[in-house]
């Protein structure tokens, strides 16, 4: 069975021959490469072949084609900085402080406008790159709060949510046609998935995240999966009180992180999604191998129950993360991860 059919059938709700191991490694394979961060963010081809080589590395089942979180922000005029050559992108200034800033704003054109098209040729010549050999998800950055929280600034937007909601449903509509518009246009590159983030959405509160963040997400879900690609949904955090309400966001899959406990979201959840985590990322630096292969074991367990599960940290690999860890976690899911009655 190759990568894209046991990542196929676990995203239906069919049983694969074993659980498909799919970690985010993003700043890890740069270092390890000896690349300047800079060229990794700008040029599509470092990016592309910077991912394939590294999961090539380790046998993992599942790639990603990610940059950074300020992709659609510059996309949209905002200015970011590079402190140094080897530095993250950071952006500068907030885009939106009220409804005449947000009146300025045009949707990006994802061919034309910021590094957009530089995802976009990564993730094409990935999937040239790659074929069925690897499981290719592609990030397209943020989902419509995050993105509104970097328009405006976690702060206002926060604030926002609570006191001036009218003007945030505005940002939010506006935020999620760009990422229907950006997503659609990344869909047509080839991945398997696209993946955004709603970073912040369990720190909200529920009742503000299902009264205006929720539809919005929902819509952008609804219109990306159009597209005949599969859609990820990252939350950080704890997102145990909305659980729920991600069960029904409509993604085919949901990331969730190592604070969330992973048997009770299985059930929670009842198979409407396939869920993908959770190891807790501090363990990928301060465990033996031994021991972070134990770990493994136990969330594999908790994970596959019924299906509809993919191995992975609970956020990004951190950069430091010895060798032998990232193979213990491919091991694991040889040694735990496989149903008897597959195929």
């Amino acid at each position: 069975m190759d990568c894209v059919e046991r990542h196929r059938k676990v995203l239906t709700g069919e049983i694969p021959d074993r659980v498909p191991v799919a970690p985010s490694l993003l700043v890890r394979p740069v270092r390890r490469a000896g690349l300047r961060q800079r060229d990794y963010h700008t040029n599509p081809d470092v990016l592309a072949r910077t991912q394939v080589e590294h999961c090539d590395a380790y046998d993992f089942d599942g790639m990603i084609i990610s940059s950074d979180n300020v992709i659609m922000y510059e996309a949209l005029g905002g200015r970011i900085v590079f402190q140094d050559d080897d530095s993250y992108p950071f952006w500068t200034d907030p885009l939106v402080r009220d409804g005449t800033d947000l009146a300025r704003l045009k949707v990006p054109d994802p061919e034309r406008d910021g590094r957009m098209p530089v995802l976009l040729e990564a993730s094409r010549l990935a999937a040239r790159a790659v074929g069925r050999r690897r499981f290719i998800m592609t990030n397209i950055d943020s989902g419509p709060f995050q993105l509104a929280s970097t328009l405006m600034g976690m702060e206002h937007a926060m604030v926002g949510l609570a006191q001036e909601p009218a003007l945030m449903k505005e940002v939010l509509a506006f935020c999620a046609e760009v990422a229907i518009t950006y997503g659609q246009a990344m869909a047509r590159t080839g991945c398997h998935a696209l993946q955004f983030g709603e970073s912040t959405a369990a720190v909200v509160g529920r009742r503000l995240y299902e009264e205006i963040i929720w539809p919005e997400d929902r819509r952008v879900i609804a219109e990306l999966r159009k597209t005949d690609v599969k859609v990820f949904l990252h939350v950080c955090g704890d997102s145990s009180s909305i659980m729920d309400l991600l069960a029904d966001s409509g993604a085919d899959c949901l990331e969730i992180d190592s604070k969330v406990d992973l048997a009770w979201a299985k059930d929670t959840v009842a198979g409407k999604l396939t869920l993908k985590g959770n190891v807790d990322t501090g363990a990928f630096v301060s465990m033996p191998r031994a021991e972070f292969m134990e770990l493994c074991r136990r969330t594999v367990e908790a994970g596959k129950r019924g299906g509809r599960f993919i191995l992975c940290g609970g956020c990004e690999v951190p950069p430091d993360t010895p060798d032998e860890i990232l193979h213990g976690m491919r091991r694991s899911a040889d040694l735990f991860g496989t149903y008897k009655n597959s195929a």
